[in-house]
């Protein structure tokens, strides 16, 4: 079973259950980036659909939703090149120029994932709640 709820992207969230493993999946733009996207998707081992059980499942969601967030200004003022390494890796606090693809990227990102989990977590506390403390915390870092 699953439930759609309305984001601000134009997209639906995701939140599925199959076997008692609760997935939540980041809504990819179908634009004229798309291809861009699984490309960065692909290369990075990422997935749109996260497992809330597993143990960096607030990192994933986050890689993935950096990736969602993509737009024509990002592929416009930043080359492709090396972008692998800064969606996959976590932020530090004060450091947010050397992670994100952009400040604007990295609120996007943020603030959808923090969506994403809060829907989630409505649907399935038990399943959501380590995931969005995590994901809470990944982004106070990104954005500090």
């Amino acid at each position: 079973s699953f439930r759609r709820a309305s984001l601000p992207w134009g997209e639906a969230a995701r939140v599925s259950r199959a076997n008692m493993e609760y997935n939540v999946e980041v809504p990819m733009p179908h634009d004229e980036h798309a291809a861009l996207r699984a490309d960065l998707m692909r290369s990075c081992g990422l997935s749109a659909t996260v497992p809330l059980s597993s143990p960096d499942a607030a990192m994933r969601l986050l890689a993935a939703a950096r990736v969602a967030s993509i737009d024509a200004r990002e592929v416009y003022f930043s080359p492709a090149s090396g972008w692998g390494a800064r969606v996959i890796a976590p932020p530090v606090a004060g450091r947010r120029s050397a992670v994100a693809l952009s400040p604007r990227n990295e609120t996007a990102a943020c603030a959808l994932v923090l969506e994403l989990l809060t829907d989630a977590h409505r649907q399935a506390p038990g399943a959501a709640a380590a995931t969005l403390e995590a994901a809470r915390a990944l982004c106070d870092a990104a954005l500090a």
